[in-house]
């Protein structure tokens, strides 16, 4: 799933990506690292949704690099 969804930012001209945390290959922040190091897809909006709820969760997805 997070395959296809690369390789779709790579030849669709799309304003913005929305993805899951939890994806079964890598993980939407994973995604959104690959998305950054690319010229063509940098300047992607991204958008992460997650169920996880607990206060770590929250902390830890606040703590990653942009």
């Amino acid at each position: 799933m997070a395959q296809q969804a690369f390789d779709i930012t790579l030849k669709d001209n799309l304003d913005v990506i929305v993805t899951d945390v939890v994806m079964s290959v890598i993980s939407g922040f994973e995604l959104y690292h690959l998305l950054k190091k690319y010229s063509a897809t940098q300047n992607l909006s991204n958008i992460i949704c997650t169920s996880k709820n607990q206060p770590i969760d929250r902390l830890w997805g606040m703590k990653q690099p942009e």
